[in-house]
């Protein structure tokens, strides 16, 4: 038996190309890294090291081989069957004493009608025994692919991305379910819910923490004192002009008790409660008045010096070296309360001292 054979790929008997130098070269033509290649096939880049360099007796079961060149072919997108062809004469050079002296393994041939008979009927015996060995090994080959999940394969440029597909986060996540017991997912699922219940619980208490600590931070911000000697006193001598600041209503009104504000030389700014109602404040402009009467007041002025004041009827004097005053009406209540009088919140409220110092309490 002198004639040659000749493969798919063309490759003669006399030049013949090993499969891992065809694997090798196409990847380089195509310039794609062997790194990229095992992300896409699965593929450690050792074995893959291993088949590029026709280390075949350190891979593992033929059939294993030959799903790593299935899985390679459609990486690059190349012909199978020529990969395979190569990979049996491959195995055939390595391995001559395990392979029929005068058998060349070929996935595709094509008998010479000029042959003789007998020979034909050499030939035929031997492609049915091919064919007999390739479809006993393929099926050792998808009984063990049939033991794997399929992935899509990417199709692969230099300019591929080395990331995770959506194939291969799914089989990470059913790998993970099948393999984990039901008690440990129980497990983990209230271990999850054990430490989210705890987070809360210390969220809340950590709130509680801190609005303590602000109200505590609060409370030791502001220091009160008694009211000691009197916040005003009544003029003894004042001109009859001052009188005539006061409007009619004012000086007939019968309330038990009455403040007249009126803003003189520039403007002022006034926080006030009379008896049970809310604080207000407000802002008197120069020539304004604030007309104020109840059974009790306590009030506080800033810029006091450019207004004139008339309790009852009557002109005030007071003394203030920082230009603000506090003023309790009527004056025997003045030892129930602390200066000062209202304490001023970031946001712009005004709270009454009593109110803070309960707080403290």
């Amino acid at each position: 038996m002198d004639q040659k054979q000749e493969t798919t790929s063309n490759f003669k008997k006399d030049d013949f190309e090993t499969i891992g130098n065809f694997l090798k070269k196409q990847r380089e033509q195509q310039e794609i890294p062997l790194k990229i290649i095992s992300r896409t096939t699965k593929i450690s880049t050792t074995l893959l090291d291993l088949l590029e360099g026709d280390e075949l007796s350190q891979l593992p079961n033929k059939a294993y081989v030959k799903g790593f060149v299935k899985s390679y072919c459609k990486a690059l997108s190349i012909n199978q069957k020529e990969s395979l062809n190569l990979l049996e004469k491959t195995y055939l050079k390595q391995f001559p004493q395990k392979q029929p002296n005068t058998l060349v393994k070929e996935y595709s041939t094509t008998p010479s009608s000029k042959k003789p008979k007998a020979m034909t009927a050499f030939f035929v015996l031997a492609i049915g025994i091919v064919i007999s060995s390739y479809l006993v090994d393929d099926k050792d080959s998808s009984r063990q692919e049939s033991s794997y999940e399929t992935i899509s394969h990417q199709s692969l440029t230099i300019k591929t991305p080395l990331k995770e597909t959506k194939d291969e986060v799914k089989l990470a996540q059913n790998a993970i379910k099948k393999n984990t017991p039901p008690t440990m997912l129980k497990a983990k699922k209230d271990n999850q819910n054990e430490k989210e219940k705890t987070l809360i619980d210390k969220e809340v208490i950590s709130k509680k923490e801190t609005k303590k600590v602000e109200t505590d931070e609060k409370a030791k911000k502001y220091t009160f004192s008694p009211i000691k000697g009197e916040l005003f006193t009544y003029k003894s001598d004042f001109n009859k002009s001052d009188l005539e600041l006061l409007p009619k209503n004012v000086r007939l009104d019968t309330s038990p008790q009455k403040v007249f504000i009126k803003a003189m030389n520039g403007e002022t700014w006034i926080t006030y409660k009379v008896d049970d109602k809310p604080i207000r404040q407000l802002f008197l402009k120069k020539d304004k008045n604030l007309f104020i009467k109840g059974k009790e007041m306590r009030i506080f002025l800033g810029n006091i010096n450019a207004t004139k004041i008339f309790v009852n009827n009557k002109p005030i004097s007071y003394s203030s070296r920082t230009g603000v005053k506090s003023l309790v009406i009527p004056k025997r209540n003045t030892s129930k309360y602390k200066l000062p009088l209202f304490v001023f919140e970031d946001s712009g409220r005004a709270r009454t001292s009593e109110e803070v110092i309960k707080e403290k309490l």
